[in-house]
């Protein structure tokens, strides 16, 4: 919300005094009685007075953000897998992982924001013998992470009716593992392909990280949490030769159902897993960053595996990654169904964007009161797709699955991303024409008659509206 703007169109009276008052909510009701507002005045003062003087803080300038102990909290998100494209499902964790990231930021807590790729596996072992076999050069210069897809689809297809292709790729994992240079070559390839173009995406979306990192950085510390579990009496050999972890005495086990107890923490031949990447990945955090609290924000269908890391975490004797501790904390989220480009393609992020740019360009081509030959015309049009994809995945329950449509996320009218940015322009454009000029200093801010507001049913609306805020923000807060 635009508050500089709202106030400036606020009837003003000479010689009005602003008292610096706590924060109060003008009223409960949707609606005020304009007959019955006058005991409101000194609350309409309150309000203005506080967008005045909080600005871009107001919301988080109450009392119970004040109380609030300021922590040290790493915010895991996005972490799409290297060597594929960015997929739709990752969008969603961006989307909602930035806005989890601004919250906390405006209540004040040292957040740093980490995006954690899935950079590791026996898929790129696999990758690499389909590259041998299907891979061309040109195109993977041409068109890198399209023609990595293309190969691994037709690699993991060979690979069901040939299994000397998966044993090959599980020697090739081990000598990954071991740190065998050749071995290594093609895997950095394709994590500096990866990175270069997701970084381009997250710059499209105005999307920042603090750091990247990957599941490459701790096979080496994974292995002595391996070691660690065995030391304690906590693993489990399977009849594959695999280790299972025994996490029955956790006390998250609450929460864990019984066929996820005892999870797979290392192959036969040594080699790491997810769930073992993962405990390394969070011990270093705590100890790298002095860490208060560690939050993974991923799709709920990983709620399970994270139980198992913070099971594993408390049982290799950290005590922070207790269940009753609040300093580990997966929030997870529905997913996003039907997400498609018109076509049906794939749903790939750049798919997605461009057919959102298109969508709006041509709608602006439409109407004549849009304006033409902008300079940043491109930019414009990125913005609006962004505003109306990201509006349309916010509004939406987190827990629970969506089903995305374009005609909503695009929509220039109601409820949507396009229309708060239309409503803005339209507010910016008023404010500039207007011959009303005001001092929105907070000192100089005499001048606004909160009594004169109670004349108009519409502007006592807007103030109730505006009031909501900080309760909004406190909630908001409260439930991630």
């Amino acid at each position: 919300m635009h508050f500089k703007t709202i106030i400036s169109f606020i009837p003003r009276t000479r010689g009005s005094k602003f008292a610096l008052l706590r924060h109060h909510s003008i009223a409960s009701k949707e609606t005020l009685d304009v007959s019955c507002a006058t005991a409101a005045t000194d609350k309409i003062q309150t309000v203005l007075d506080d967008v005045l003087q909080h600005r871009d803080k107001y919301g988080y300038h109450s009392e119970y953000f004040s109380a609030v102990k300021k922590r040290r909290i790493l915010l895991e998100y996005s972490s799409p897998n290297i060597a594929k494209i960015f997929h739709a499902g990752h969008y969603r964790s961006t989307v909602v992982g930035n806005a989890i990231s601004n919250i906390l930021e405006c209540a004040g807590h040292n957040l740093h924001r980490m995006n954690y790729l899935g950079d590791w596996g026996i898929q790129f072992a696999l990758l690499s013998v389909g590259f041998r076999m299907f891979g061309d050069q040109k195109l993977l210069e041409k068109y890198p992470l399209i023609h990595l897809f293309d190969v691994y689809v037709k690699v993991s297809a060979a690979a069901e009716k040939d299994s000397g292709i998966h044993t090959e790729a599980q020697s090739i994992f081990k000598k990954m593992e071991d740190g065998d240079a050749d071995s290594l070559e093609f895997w950095k390839n394709c994590s500096d392909i990866s990175v270069a173009d997701y970084k381009k995406r997250y710059a499209e979306m105005g999307i920042h990280f603090d750091s990247f990192t990957g599941e490459s950085f701790y096979v080496q510390a994974a292995k002595k949490v391996i070691k660690r579990c065995g030391d304690l009496d906590l693993l489990q050999p399977t009849d594959g030769g695999a280790y299972k972890v025994n996490l029955s005495s956790a006390s998250w086990l609450k929460s864990l159902s019984s066929n996820i107890q005892h999870p797979i923490i290392a192959k036969s031949n040594g080699t790491t897993l997810y769930l073992s990447r993962d405990v390394a990945s969070a011990i270093d955090r705590f100890e790298r960053y002095e860490l208060d609290e560690l939050i993974y924000v991923t799709d709920s269908s990983q709620r399970n595996h994270f139980l198992q890391v913070f099971s594993t975490l408390e049982l290799l004797g950290y005590e922070w990654a207790g269940s009753k501790t609040g300093k580990v904390k997966h929030v997870g989220f529905g997913r996003i169904d039907r997400m498609k480009t018109r076509k049906g393609e794939v749903t790939f992020l750049h798919n997605i964007l461009n057919q959102a740019k298109d969508k709006v360009r041509l709608d602006r081509k439409k109407h004549d009161t849009r304006k033409r030959n902008l300079e940043n015309e491109d930019d414009v049009h990125m913005t609006l797709a962004m505003s109306g994809l990201i509006c349309h995945d916010l509004k939406s329950s987190l827990k629970k699955s969506y089903k995305f449509s374009w005609d909503t996320a695009l929509a220039t009218k109601g409820n949507s991303g396009l229309f708060l940015q239309y409503t803005h322009c339209r507010l910016c454009s008023l404010e500039r024409n207007s011959s009303e000029r005001l001092n929105l200093h907070p000192s100089a801010a005499t001048d606004i008659d909160a009594a004169a507001i109670q004349q108009r049913a519409s502007l006592l609306n807007l103030l109730l509206h505006v009031s909501k805020y900080p309760d909004t923000c406190q909630s908001t807060y409260r439930a991630l």
